[in-house]
Parts: C-alpha cells; sequence; structure tokens
C-alpha cells in the first residue's frame, strides 16, 4: 500500500520559507529563489521579521503571520530556533518541516544530539520532519526545486541520498542524461524519516521506474526494516545503493557528515546478492544503469561482442571488458567468413573483438557487421566503439568530413540495431579534451539516444552497466520461476 503521509508531503499546496530575503547567498533564499525559478503553482510564504519582502514577495514575521493554511516549511535559520520553529508549526497545522539547517547530531555534541532529540520529540506524530541538515525535496511534476537549473521535467528515476551535495549532483546528471527524475529526496540526519520510507513509498510510486539510494549509515532498527522493503521491492524495479563509508576513513568521514554509522562493506555484497539491490560506486554508474534500462532490454548473458575500429584499442578494450566479467566469445566460423564479405582480410580482426579497420569508415560495412554479428548464436549483446575524428578520410572514392563520418556511424548503428533482437550499446569515448571534439561526442551521443542506442564514456562504464543489467534481469527470472 502506497504511504500516504510521505505522498502528501510531497504534494504540498503551499510552502513557507523560514529565513528567507533578498541574499542570494542565505541558505533560505536559494531556496525560495529555486521555488521561484522552477514555477511553483502552490502559496509561497517566505517569513522573515527582519525585512518586509523576499525576491519580491511579501514576508512574514513568523508562520502563525500567515493568513492562510501552509502544508510545508523549508526551514534555513540557526539550529537554535529549530524548536520555537516547530511550535509555531503545530499551532499552524502544518504537514511537514524540512530542515536545511545544521548544527545537530552530525556535528557529535551533546547539545547538538539532544537539539535534535528535542525538535523530533517535540514534531512526534503531527508533523513530519526532513532532515536535519539536507537540501529536501525536488518534485519536478509539482515544480518543487531546492537547486537552481532543476527542471519541471519529470521522469521515473527517484534517488533517496544522505548526503545533499549528491542529491544535487544527481539531479544534475539526470538531466545532462536524459534521465529525468521522479522524485529526489535529501534527508540528510533523517531524524524522523528514514531512507527505508522513502524506498517503500518509491517501490509503490507508480510514476518511480527506478529507485536509487546514497547511504552512509543505517540507524538502530533500519536494517531489518531495509532487508523486507527492499524484498517486495527490486522483482519490480531495480534498486541501486551506493554506500559511502566503505574504508574505515570513509566510515570516519560519514560519521561526521551526518551522524551515520557505517557497517562493514562485506555485509552490503552479501546483501545486494540476495536481495538483488545493485551495488555502484558513484551517480555516474547510477545513470549508466538507468539509462541502459531505459532503453534497451536486458541482455540475456555476458556475451558480447566489440566493434571496433583499430586494433591497438581493441586490446585495451578486451582486456577491460574481460576485468569487468563481459566475455568475448570468439565468433563462429560461420559469422567469420560472412564478415569477408565487407570486412577486407588484411588489417582485420574478425574474431572478437572486430576491428572493422578502414572498412569502418564506410556505413554499409559498419551497419552489415553489426546484423551478422547480431545473428551469432553466441553473441547476446553488441558494444560498437564510436570513433571521433578531426581529420577528413577517405571512403569509397569520397572524401568525408568528421561530421560526415560520425553520421555514417550513428545511421549504420541505429539501422543496425532495429534489425536485431539483443540490445547494442556505445561506448562513445572522449579521447582528449578539445572542444570540437567533444561538440561532435555529444552530437553522437544525441542522435544514438534518441533513436534508443545507450552511450558511455568509457568502455569500463559500458562494460559494467551491461554485467549489472544482465545480472539484476537474471535475480529477477529466478525470483519469478
Amino acid at each position: 500500500m502506497k504511504r500516504k503521509d510521505i505522498d502528501t508531503i510531497l504534494h504540498p499546496k503551499s510552502i513557507a520559507v523560514v529565513g528567507a530575503s533578498s541574499n542570494l547567498n542565505s541558505g533560505a533564499t536559494m531556496f525560495l529563489n529555486a521555488l521561484l525559478e522552477i514555477g511553483y503553482e502552490g502559496k509561497i510564504y517566505p517569513v522573515n521579521p527582519n525585512v518586509e519582502e523576499a525576491l519580491g514577495l511579501k514576508t512574514y514575521p513568523s508562520l502563525l503571520d500567515i493568513p492562510r493554511n501552509v502544508d510545508h516549511v523549508i526551514v534555513g535559520v540557526p539550529a537554535s530556533i529549530g524548536p520555537s520553529i516547530i511550535e509555531q508549526a503545530l499551532k499552524k497545522g502544518v504537514r511537514s518541516i524540512h530542515f536545511f539547517t545544521s548544527g545537530f547530531a552530525e556535528i557529535g555534541t551533546q547539545e547538538g544530539i539532544a537539539l535534535q532529540k528535542k525538535v523530533t520529540d517535540l514534531a512526534q506524530g503531527k508533523i513530519r520532519v526532513i532532515g536535519p541538515n539536507c537540501m529536501g525535496i525536488y518534485h519536478p511534476k509539482m515544480k518543487i526545486a531546492f537547486d537552481r537549473g532543476q527542471l519541471p521535467i519529470p521522469g521515473g528515476a527517484a534517488f533517496v541520498s544522505q548526503s545533499g551535495g549528491l542529491a544535487t549532483y544527481f539531479s544534475r546528471n539526470a538531466i545532462q542524461e536524459g534521465n529525468f527524475c521522479s522524485k529526489v529526496l535529501s534527508i540528510g540526519n533523517s531524524s524522523d524519516l528514514k531512507l527505508v520510507d522513502f524506498l517503500e513509498y518509491f517501490g509503490e510510486d507508480q510514476e518511480t521506474k527506478t529507485i536509487s539510494m546514497y547511504i552512509e549509515g543505517l540507524g538502530e532498527g533500519e536494517g531489518k526494516k531495509l532487508l523486507e522493503v527492499l524484498r517486495n521491492t527490486t522483482q519490480r524495479k531495480p534498486v541501486l545503493i551506493w554506500k559511502g563509508g566503505q574504508t574505515d576513513v570513509g566510515a570516519r568521514t560519514a560519521l561526521s557528515h551526518t551522524g551515520a554509522m557505517a557497517s562493514g562493506y562485506e555485509l552490503w555484497q552479501a546483501l545486494a546478492r540476495q536481495f538483488g539491490a545493485i551495488l555502484v560506486d558513484s551517480i555516474e554508474e547510477m545513470h549508466d544503469f538507468i539509462k541502459l534500462y531505459r532503453l534497451t532490454s536486458p541482455p540475456e548473458s555476458t556475451r558480447s561482442c566489440l566493434v571496433n575500429i583499430g586494433g591497438g584499442a581493441s586490446v585495451k578494450y578486451a582486456d577491460v571488458c574481460s576485468k569487468v566479467g563481459i566475455d568475448l566469445p570468439e565468433l563462429q566460423k560461420e559469422t567469420q567468413d560472412a564478415l569477408l564479405e565487407f570486412i577486407p582480410p588484411v588489417g582485420t580482426i574478425r574474431r572478437n573483438p572486430v576491428d572493422a579497420s578502414g572498412s569502418g569508415w564506410k556505413r554499409h560495412a559498419i551497419e552489415k557487421t553489426i546484423r551478422t554479428i547480431g545473428c551469432d548464436p553466441d553473441i547476446d549483446s553488441i558494444i560498437f566503439v564510436t570513433q571521433l575524428l578531426l581529420s577528413r578520410s577517405r571512403a569509397g572514392g569520397s572524401v568525408l568530413s568528421p561530421q560526415q563520418i560520425l553520421r555514417h556511424q550513428v545511421n549504420a548503428v541505429v539501422s543496425a540495431a532495429k534489425h536485431l533482437n539483443i540490445p547494442v550499446v556505445c561506448n562513445n569515448q572522449i579521447p582528449f579534451e578539445d572542444l570540437t571534439v567533444e561538440a561532435l561526442r555529444q552530437y553522437t551521443k544525441k542522435e544514438l539516444e534518441k533513436n534508443g542506442i545507450p552511450t558511455f564514456p568509457s568502455i569500463k562504464r559500458t562494460a559494467k552497466a551491461l554485467k549489472r543489467y544482465y545480472e539484476y534481469n537474471r535475480f529477477v527470472k529466478q525470483r519469478w520461476s
């Protein structure tokens, strides 16, 4: 059953921002500005007894001076004022409060711990608290934002994080990768609402297709609930977890960041194997999987074929794939013989990886190569490595510009993929720092992904995403069999 308490929090009709002014360097004003920029359609009430207006809006001395109902409150004033804000909110009938404010349990002092407990105890049962020490809510469909540049474009990627900076980065990376968000929650110290509360909510949320989490540690009793929720969720939706504090130094840092006690990483690896969670090591790896899951079907095995234009790079890429766990089995003899029709026998590789060499500049050669490999019964996915050149190349008697070369590759890969029943992905490599090359790479990325072909900026990230997608699909199939 859907968590109605959290659903209510995420759909406020009015928001008060305590501490807002017209000073954009103020934390509270940052939230007010983000709400105005994204175009929040509910009522917004800045609260500040020291100014008359904030970013053009009338301010109120306190929550109790607001003439209408307030559903949600964002707090950006010193921690010591927290209890009085809760008391006002209780009298006002507020449903939820997000404390951006730090200075609570995360600082590790008795005073900070006691203050957090006091705020939570005052609110318990009547007002739900997000935080303290966090960025709060980004909900594109409701046009609620906590950062400038967050777009009101809803998607299927949910994220809950104990780090505000990583919640911000996830939402920015989501826009860059086209993995638009359903909801993003930064929950900091999570004195009231926990990670598992939002995981449970996202598991039932129809708008959410993938769930990602950044975890530094769990509180007492959370572990058992996490296992229960994972058991009920991972068969229906992928759950990606980036566990912070994997080393002793990281665990110590996590304690001073959000007050979270980190547990041994081996436990998380065992948990992932048993319950089908997907462990990652960065926001980028989260988005790699989300993109693959969003754009293409899962591979039926780790057996892949790497198609490249260059022998030395093929060797290097083959090593990376093997280390990650992507197999590159030798193509069947019939497949290799068929490739000779459009790949010359001299200066090329046809076993796997396949190096098309000079013939790779010809569109028909690339398309036929991919389609031929895709019919090999030993291959369950294809990795095509795009080739970015600044110089002109000759193909079929014609001189091609770098743009024409890439257009040939894009059209060939898209056309071939439409005829195959296995996933085709692209390693759209960043060869070196050059603005012209980067513009070409971005063009390739846009055109391929517009046509359902996921791209990744390194062969390691390509291979990791494929491996994780296969393992998750295998877990789901075993559970349902």
